[in-house]
This record gives structure tokens, C-alpha cells and sequence, in this order.
């Protein structure tokens, strides 16, 4: 039987592995933010997935312009 992921499983990881390149040094921050407009998460989902990437990231400053720009976007 084959799995078929939601469509907001699909947009998680989707965004999730975009966080992770950004945070990486593989992006910027233009790049990432518009990945998040274009994609259909939904607000708790993107702050649950900052605060797992806050706890494991080493350069905090990036996830912190991450979250400022979010907020100013209205993402969060």
C-alpha cells in the first residue's frame, strides 16, 4: 500500500527543508521569505517550526532575522 501525504504535510516539509538551507548558508533571506508566501502553511505550523530550528540552530541571529522578517510579512 502506498502512502499519500496531505497536502500540509507535503507544504511542511516543503518549508521545513527551505528553513534548513537558508539556515545552512544555501539561500538567503529574500529566498526563504518568498517560499513561505508561497506556500500554504499555516501560522502555528511555521512558529512550531522556528522554535524546533531556535533549538538546534548555531547562528541564532539568522533565525532571528527569519522570525522578524515573518512577522513583518504577516506570516506570523
Amino acid at each position: 500500500m502506498v502512502k499519500v501525504r496531505s497536502e500540509d504535510e507535503i507544504q511542511k516539509n516543503w518549508v521545513q527543508g527551505s528553513i534548513n538551507a537558508y539556515l545552512n548558508g544555501k539561500q538567503n533571506l529574500n529566498w526563504i521569505i518568498g517560499i513561505i508566501s508561497s506556500s500554504n502553511i499555516n501560522k502555528e505550523v511555521l512558529e512550531n517550526l522556528l522554535n524546533s530550528f531556535r533549538e538546534s540552530c548555531p547562528d541564532k541571529s539568522l533565525i532571528s532575522q527569519l522570525e522578524k522578517a515573518c512577522i513583518e510579512k504577516g506570516f506570523l
